[in-house]
């Protein structure tokens, strides 16, 4: 039994709901066999790996929508096994070097060279296409290791690269691509998603509910699915009344605390009772830069001034640079929030 997200997930450009303009792009793109390398790019939830399978299903048909779990093997340079999770079809293949961390140049470079190496005889297509996920999360040796290899077998092998932040990657190698802006749906298309969902799984919600639910996951899509699905599992179809409780995964819900906690009455001691909170999620392996995103957008619903919410996002940008160098995630995280809050205590007085 699928998940909603999954169930309910477009598999061709005619399925799609939002960012029609750029799909629409992507579409005559991939139409024919020269075009180029492309990035999709825009925030977390918008689509991005949805256009990605619908623009595969475009060019190979069905049988690119047809995947299996692999596991691939690599030595170091010091002969260290390395072990990294893809999914794969006959026509493409999906890869997160990131989580490999600094030997994320060994995957890429390797993935690309034997990709480019096999020979499609199911297919009229004379390449076939890795999709790299989480491509701002590469290193700089990855990233240059990539423009450099995507170069070389550019005729036997298309890259789609994936990310949230274009300004993490070097400027060579996304000049080499065709970037597809793709943005978070408006709250009437996301409210539609949503009604259309709730329609098919024969429940019906209120215009206030969705409202409270889409501003809750921040117009994510796939949060906003799962979070309405989950609601629904715990309360049943009829629970969905203007003021229930959504249901969040565990670390949003976290997020939420902690923001609640820390401007709630704006003491500087407060930072100290959500630091197991902080714990919490670094234990439970949420990215860093996900944290300071998803706490400052929490904080900023609780600022009312401009003022207040530029120094939230002057110093969120600060400290989350400052912590790409380091390797304690917790000091740059309460490091953060007692810079707000010391600031914002100065504006109020």
């Amino acid at each position: 039994m699928s998940l909603w997200v999954d169930k309910y997930r477009p598999t061709s450009f005619d399925g799609l709901d939002f960012n029609l303009e750029s799909s629409d792009v992507l579409k005559r793109l991939t139409s024919n066999n020269d075009f180029p390398h492309l990035l999709f790019h825009g925030p977390d939830g918008a689509g991005k790996e949805t256009r990605v399978r619908c623009a595969l299903r475009h060019i190979y048909g069905d049988g690119a929508l047809q995947l299996k779990a692999t596991q691939l093997s690599y030595d170091t340079p010091s002969k260290k096994g390395l072990t990294i999770s893809a999914l794969d079809s006959k026509f493409h293949i999906e890869i997160r070097p990131s989580d490999v961390g600094i030997h994320d140049r060994i995957v890429v470079q390797n993935v690309i060279k034997d990709t480019a190496k096999q020979f499609l005889s199911v297919s009229d297509k004379p390449f076939k296409v890795v999709v790299v996920h989480e491509a701002d999360r590469l290193s700089f040796d990855a990233q240059s290791a990539l423009r450099r290899t995507m170069e070389k077998h550019s005729s036997r092998c298309k890259i789609f690269l994936v990310c949230m932040h274009i300004h993490k990657m070097i400027e060579p190698l996304v000049s080499r691509c065709v970037p597809i802006r793709l943005s978070s749906p408006s709250k009437e298309e996301l409210t539609q998603l949503v009604k259309n969902v709730a329609q098919k799984e024969c429940f019906t919600v209120t215009d206030n509910f969705i409202h409270s639910l889409i501003e809750t996951t921040n117009y994510n899509v796939r949060t906003t699915l799962l979070a309405l699905e989950a609601t629904v599992d715990k309360g049943g179809k009829n629970y969905l009344y203007d003021n229930c409780r959504i249901v969040l995964p565990d670390w949003r819900a976290a997020i939420i605390d902690i923001a609640n906690r820390l401007l709630d009455k704006r003491r500087v001691e407060d930072v100290q009772a959500v630091r197991s909170r902080f714990y919490d999620l670094i234990n439970a392996l949420i990215p860093l830069d996900i944290i300071f995103e998803q706490l400052s957008i929490e904080m900023s619903k609780k600022l009312v001034s401009v003022e207040e919410k530029l120094i939230l996002y002057d110093s969120a940008a600060k400290f989350q640079h400052m912590s790409i160098s380091g390797d304690k995630p917790l000091l740059y995280l309460e490091a953060f929030v007692l810079d707000v809050l010391s600031k914002l205590s100065k504006t109020s007085n």
